[in-house]
Protein backbone atom coordinates (compact mmCIF):
# COMPACT_ATOMS: atom_id res chain seq x y z
CA UNK A 1 0.00 0.00 0.00
CA UNK A 2 1.48 3.57 -0.80
CA UNK A 3 1.57 6.11 1.88
CA UNK A 4 -0.62 9.26 1.08
CA UNK A 5 -1.85 11.71 3.57
CA UNK A 6 -5.28 13.19 2.40
CA UNK A 7 -9.14 13.59 2.93
CA UNK A 8 -11.58 11.27 2.18
CA UNK A 9 -13.36 11.63 -1.43
CA UNK A 10 -16.91 12.11 -1.49
CA UNK A 11 -17.11 8.70 -2.62
CA UNK A 12 -15.08 7.18 -0.20
CA UNK A 13 -16.80 8.93 2.59
CA UNK A 14 -20.29 7.38 1.47
CA UNK A 15 -18.99 3.99 1.45
CA UNK A 16 -17.79 4.18 4.26
CA UNK A 17 -21.51 5.76 5.95
CA UNK A 18 -23.31 3.04 4.39
CA UNK A 19 -20.65 0.29 5.95
CA UNK A 20 -21.51 2.13 9.55
CA UNK A 21 -25.16 2.42 8.76
CA UNK A 22 -25.99 -0.75 10.51
CA UNK A 23 -27.16 -0.80 14.02
CA UNK A 24 -24.03 -3.16 16.18
CA UNK A 25 -22.20 -2.31 19.29
CA UNK A 26 -20.28 -0.07 18.83
CA UNK A 27 -21.49 1.56 15.62
CA UNK A 28 -21.94 5.41 16.86
CA UNK A 29 -18.36 5.27 18.14
CA UNK A 30 -16.93 4.25 14.51
CA UNK A 31 -19.44 6.77 13.11
CA UNK A 32 -17.56 9.14 15.29
CA UNK A 33 -14.49 7.83 14.16
CA UNK A 34 -15.64 8.36 10.76
CA UNK A 35 -15.99 12.10 11.27
CA UNK A 36 -12.31 12.65 11.93
CA UNK A 37 -10.89 10.34 9.00
CA UNK A 38 -8.68 10.62 6.83
CA UNK A 39 -6.83 8.58 4.12
CA UNK A 40 -2.81 6.83 5.02
CA UNK A 41 -2.47 4.61 2.29
CA UNK A 42 -3.32 3.59 -1.01
CA UNK A 43 -3.80 0.52 -2.95
CA UNK A 44 -1.46 0.72 -5.99
CA UNK A 45 -3.76 -2.28 -7.95
CA UNK A 46 -6.23 0.41 -8.94
CA UNK A 47 -8.83 -1.30 -6.86
CA UNK A 48 -9.96 1.26 -4.42
CA UNK A 49 -8.74 0.03 -0.99
CA UNK A 50 -7.42 2.28 1.27
CA UNK A 51 -5.92 2.54 4.93
CA UNK A 52 -7.54 5.20 7.64
CA UNK A 53 -6.69 6.79 10.45
CA UNK A 54 -8.86 8.42 12.53
CA UNK A 55 -7.95 11.58 14.89
CA UNK A 56 -6.55 11.85 18.68
CA UNK A 57 -8.38 11.13 21.57
CA UNK A 58 -11.07 9.11 19.93
CA UNK A 59 -12.96 5.95 22.11
CA UNK A 60 -12.36 2.90 20.51
CA UNK A 61 -14.78 0.40 19.54
CA UNK A 62 -15.40 -2.94 21.01
CA UNK A 63 -14.78 -5.34 19.07
CA UNK A 64 -17.10 -6.08 16.04
CA UNK A 65 -19.50 -9.13 15.37
CA UNK A 66 -19.78 -9.58 12.37
CA UNK A 67 -16.19 -8.70 11.65
CA UNK A 68 -15.17 -6.88 9.04
CA UNK A 69 -18.03 -5.02 8.26
CA UNK A 70 -19.42 -5.96 4.86
CA UNK A 71 -21.10 -5.24 1.62
CA UNK A 72 -21.48 -7.01 -1.79
CA UNK A 73 -22.53 -6.31 -4.96
CA UNK A 74 -22.52 -8.34 -8.28
CA UNK A 75 -18.69 -9.66 -8.40
CA UNK A 76 -17.34 -6.95 -5.85
CA UNK A 77 -17.51 -7.01 -1.84
CA UNK A 78 -16.50 -4.33 0.26
CA UNK A 79 -15.14 -5.01 3.87
CA UNK A 80 -14.43 -2.22 6.55
CA UNK A 81 -11.53 -3.50 9.13
CA UNK A 82 -10.40 -2.21 12.16
CA UNK A 83 -7.06 -1.92 14.42
CA UNK A 84 -7.05 -1.99 18.01
CA UNK A 85 -10.48 -0.23 18.17
CA UNK A 86 -10.15 2.36 15.31
CA UNK A 87 -11.14 2.29 11.74
CA UNK A 88 -8.45 0.74 9.62
CA UNK A 89 -8.73 0.05 6.20
CA UNK A 90 -11.80 -0.01 3.56
CA UNK A 91 -10.86 -3.12 1.82
CA UNK A 92 -12.88 -3.61 -1.74
CA UNK A 93 -12.59 -6.68 -3.75
CA UNK A 94 -13.04 -7.30 -7.31
CA UNK A 95 -13.79 -11.08 -8.56
CA UNK A 96 -13.94 -10.14 -12.16
CA UNK A 97 -10.81 -9.60 -13.60
CA UNK A 98 -10.83 -6.04 -15.60
CA UNK A 99 -8.98 -3.29 -16.42
CA UNK A 100 -11.61 -1.09 -15.02
CA UNK A 101 -12.61 -1.01 -11.38
CA UNK A 102 -15.19 1.74 -10.90
CA UNK A 103 -15.57 2.55 -7.67
CA UNK A 104 -18.75 0.75 -5.99
CA UNK A 105 -21.88 2.44 -5.61
CA UNK A 106 -23.84 2.40 -2.80
CA UNK A 107 -27.38 0.79 -5.16
CA UNK A 108 -25.24 -1.66 -6.32
CA UNK A 109 -24.43 -2.95 -2.60
CA UNK A 110 -25.97 -4.72 -0.26
CA UNK A 111 -25.32 -4.24 3.48
CA UNK A 112 -23.98 -7.67 5.09
CA UNK A 113 -21.99 -10.80 4.60
CA UNK A 114 -22.54 -12.63 0.96
CA UNK A 115 -24.51 -15.30 0.81
CA UNK A 116 -22.75 -18.84 0.21
CA UNK A 117 -23.77 -20.51 -2.17
CA UNK A 118 -21.89 -23.85 -1.52
CA UNK A 119 -19.77 -23.70 -4.62
CA UNK A 120 -16.82 -21.26 -4.06
CA UNK A 121 -18.76 -18.77 -6.70
CA UNK A 122 -19.99 -14.98 -6.18
CA UNK A 123 -23.11 -13.53 -7.21
CA UNK A 124 -22.12 -14.53 -10.76
CA UNK A 125 -22.13 -18.45 -10.08
CA UNK A 126 -18.88 -18.59 -12.01
CA UNK A 127 -16.57 -20.90 -10.46
CA UNK A 128 -13.77 -19.16 -9.32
Amino acid sequence: MKRVSRPLRQDEKALLAFLLSADFPGCDVLRVQAESATVVGECECGCGTIGLEVGPGLPTAEPVKPYPLEAYGEMIDVLLFLRNGFLGSLEIVFYEDSAERPYPLLVQLQLGKRPQTGRGDVSSGREL
